[in-house]
């Protein structure tokens, strides 16, 4: 959402021949019956229909307002401490998280307690900066509000990163408009490996 439109630009830009209708909608798509040449999808699962390529591996990191005091280090085990939490609708009740922090490289367990559910993570960011309590968001959405210091971060979540990836059907030709767009999106985030391919088995 929040690169979409400036990569949609440069996109038309090197390519001015090329009609670009981007569809934003977190249904899982048909690409067939929906007639959709390329889809973006995070962590997705194989599929051997659909080949792509990774574009952005993305970690989570544990953000909080700079008034929002962090919890002590050495709270006892049967009585941790809490602190208020922003959280993803659907996330599990007690949940843990455990961050990194960049500069000691010292891993710490926090425990939220959360007091506000939201299903997208940028309106879980924008409840943050306003104040409601600390959140794991994707590092890429927090990065201007860290650096201006609106954010402060409490480490990088020990999770996996998440993947994003641009995917087309692998069983038809593919088109050079296909090819020129998956090219450029890896260019446009840095990609600079070799193609990955999603399949199964």
């Amino acid at each position: 959402q929040t690169s979409l439109g400036p990569l949609a630009a440069a996109f038309l830009d090197a390519f001015p021949d090329v009609l670009l209708e981007v569809a934003a909608d977190d249904r899982f798509v048909d690409m067939v019956a929906d007639d959709i040449d390329v889809v973006v999808r995070v962590n997705p699962r194989p599929d051997s229909d659909l080949v792509g390529r990774c574009f952005l591996r993305n970690r989570q990191v544990l953000v909080a307002p700079p008034g929002l005091r962090q919890p002590a280090p050495d709270a006892p085990p049967d009585r941790p401490a809490t602190f208020p939490a922003v959280q993803r609708t659907g996330a599990a009740p007690g949940e843990s998280w455990r961050v990194v922090d960049e500069a000691s490289g010292q891993e710490r367990l926090f425990h939220p307690k959360a007091v506000l559910r939201l299903t997208s993570p940028l309106s879980v960011r924008d409840a943050v900066l306003a104040g409601a309590g600390a959140a794991l968001i994707p590092r890429t959405i927090a990065v201007d509000a860290l650096a201006s210091g609106r954010l402060v971060s409490w480490g990088l979540s020990t999770q996996p990163a998440t993947e994003l990836w641009v995917l087309h059907g692998s069983h038809r030709l593919v088109s050079p408009k296909v090819s020129a767009f998956v090219d450029f999106v890896c260019r446009y985030f840095g990609d600079e490996g070799q193609p990955d391919l999603l399949t199964r088995g």
